[in-house]
């Protein structure tokens, strides 16, 4: 300021000319530096799939998967009995290649139970999560908060619209609940094979095989209408995409003091007569016919 004899407001603006920046008085000074210095906008990438963590998390689906044994082995009988307690005998009779046991697996609370496996896979067929439920020796859910678990799922892997499958659709015809057991209860009254979405939140986002053409979606009954919502929406889905979907809720009313009523607790109070039976299912469905299955169940 003192060589050019510039006072202080004359000097940040011969400044702010040379780097391109606002003068004193609010104006842009057109200078041959202004376009140099201009900024650059950064834009934000999403983050990348972390390769090796999903590649770890698949190593452990494979190595768990692998500790298991099938329901007739001789050391599942606590998963044998579990089913037996439930009413779901016949479900060991069945197709169950994607039901393992594991006779002493660590639950987070850090004590070891045996353990009921059960595979989940999506639309193509590969095991994405394993769920399983901790047991006693005698057959019972062990006494631990959360005897039912899930694999932890690593960041950007989805399993949006798996399911634990039990059997093949039949003819292009899918049953599937939210539930294993709620499925399980399907296959026992029914005879149809049916898949488990394991919650509501991925029973509405299920995705059957390219061979479906038709889905019929047993639907829990709770207060809080959630397994209401999600065969919905589901069903509403499926409809645009050109299959044919049927919601088929329990009969009756939710029992007092309980959360809502699903289709186990129906096999379980009222056996085959709470259930519409296969065979009437096939009429209507061989028909092309929609039948009220709501009324009906």
């Amino acid at each position: 300021m003192e060589v050019n004899k510039w006072d202080f407001s004359k000097t940040v603006n011969e400044v702010g000319a040379l780097i391109g920046a606002s003068a004193v008085d609010g104006r842009k000074h057109p200078t041959s530096n202004s376009r140099a210095f201009k900024a650059t906008p950064v834009t934000k990438q999403a983050p990348k799939p972390n390769n090796k963590s999903i590649a770890d998390y698949r190593r452990k689906l494979d190595y768990f998967w692998g500790l298991g044994v099938s329901v007739g082995h001789q050391s599942a009988e606590p998963l044998r009995k579990y089913w037996q307690s439930r009413g779901l005998s016949k479900l060991l009779h069945g197709p169950c290649d994607d039901v393992r046991f594991v006779r002493r697996f660590k639950h987070p609370s850090g004590q070891y139970f045996p353990a009921k496996f059960l595979a989940i896979r999506n639309k193509q067929g590969d095991i994405v999560n394993l769920h399983r439920t901790y047991l006693t020796s005698d057959g019972q859910k062990a006494g631990v908060e959360n005897p039912r678990l899930m694999m932890k799922i690593p960041e950007r892997f989805s399993i949006a619209g798996s399911a634990i499958r039990y059997g093949t659709p039949i003819q292009g015809v899918l049953s599937v609940a939210e539930g294993f057991e709620n499925a399980g209860a399907v296959y026992c009254a029914t005879g149809l094979n049916c898949w488990s979405a394991v919650t509501a939140n991925m029973l509405k986002r299920f995705k059957p095989p390219e061979s479906v053409h038709t889905v019929l979606i047993w639907c829990d009954k709770d207060i809080l209408g959630v397994g209401d919502s999600a065969a919905l929406e589901l069903c509403q889905r499926l409809k645009l995409e050109g299959l044919s979907a049927f919601i088929i809720k329990p009969k009756g009313t939710i029992p007092q003091g309980t959360k809502g009523l699903d289709w186990n607790q129906v096999w379980q109070q009222q056996g085959s007569q709470g259930f519409p039976s296969g065979e009437h299912l096939w009429r209507y469905l061989n028909a092309h016919r929609s039948p009220d299955m709501e009324a009906y169940a």
